[in-house]
């Protein structure tokens, strides 16, 4: 987020500024491509692990047994960070075939839901992109199996529960329909909650083990515009702050600016209700011993210019109106 908050800092002044689309989808119909796009993006790991439930081989190819029924399972990892998931889990069988299957082809666990498609999958750590598969019309319970589709809702919320961004996918009615999901978001999540929406479906959509990838995040930008604010808030907090060009403390003074997503002739916007930035006004002793020269180059042209002392400091916010 440091890169974001450094651009939207250039611009801020002249009403214009950068925001992030903060969770995007992609999907591959062919779930061996999806997964193996995904395996090459990064270093992956396992985060959510069904067969780490029962003992080595337990399952067999058609069969869905043994099965566990829970409302929420902490699932803990070498590393010693512990993921949870929680919903009216069911874990077992469920489909068998690529994507679904262990690394060598054997018969593995798979999640399903008992009711309506809606979890939380909440992780120890931080996370940026996420993958997995998931299908519909087909199992290893036959009454479980309707060609009705679904649609999910995917919403992704930071460490302190702020939701930051979300997404819908669609699973086709009248067909086998599968697909690798990936999740990304240049801002860390924290949280995944999985909503299915529309005419839920009660059975018949299963989903994968849930793998972690620490590939880059591409960030798609949006334009602001920024407006005063009063009253103002006043804070005079000390905080230490790192960006390019310094490290050092600042007195964050008072709240001056409200920035809000903007559509600049017509442009497309990722939200225009989405994240917000509220700028503080800053105090800090002057620290830079030159005075940095850069090129910027934006939509309006490209320009020469000489860094000098910082003003404000922009932080992501969630807006609501008052009443």
């Amino acid at each position: 987020m440091r890169l974001v908050v450094a651009c939207v800092l250039n611009l801020a002044l002249f009403g214009s500024s950068l925001s992030v689309s903060a969770l995007t989808i992609s999907a591959n119909s062919n779930i061996v491509e999806g997964r193996s796009a995904f395996l090459r993006s990064g270093l992956v790991t396992t985060q959510f692990d069904w067969s780490s439930l029962f003992s080595p081989g337990a399952h067999s190819h058609g069969v869905l047994r043994p099965r566990i029924d829970r409302s929420s399972i902490p699932i803990t990892l070498p590393d010693g960070t512990t993921n949870t998931i929680t919903g009216n889990l069911s874990i077992g069988n469920w489909v068998d075939g690529p994507g679904f299957d262990g690394l060598s082809g054997e018969a593995v666990a798979d999640l399903a839901i008992n009711g309506f498609d809606s979890f939380d999958l909440t992780f120890g750590r931080d996370q940026r992109s996420i993958g997995f598969a998931l299908i519909t019309g087909t199992g290893n319970v036959r009454s479980e199996v309707d060609l009705n589709g679904a649609t999910f809702k995917f919403t992704a919320l930071d460490a302190s529960g702020l939701a930051i961004g979300s997404t819908n996918f669609s699973l086709a009615a009248g067909m086998v329909d599968q697909a690798w999901l990936t999740l990304t978001s240049p801002v860390p999540f924290r949280t995944i909650q999985v909503r299915e929406i529309g005419v839920p479906r009660i059975q018949d959509q299963y989903f994968s083990n849930i793998l972690a990838s620490t590939a880059p995040v591409a960030v798609s930008v949006d334009h602001y515009r920024c407006y005063e604010i009063a009253p103002s808030t006043q804070l005079n907090k000390v905080i230490k702050l790192k960006d390019q060009f310094r490290v050092n403390e600042a007195l964050v003074v008072k709240s001056k600016l409200l920035c809000a997503p903007v559509s600049k002739n017509g442009e497309p916007v990722s939200d225009l209700n989405g994240i917000h930035l509220e700028g503080y006004q800053l105090l800090e002793k002057p620290s830079l011993k030159s005075q940095p020269k850069v090129r910027l180059k934006n939509q309006f042209g490209t320009e020469e210019t000489t860094v000098n002392e910082p003003v404000l400091l922009l932080v992501p916010t969630t807006k609501s109106t008052s009443h």
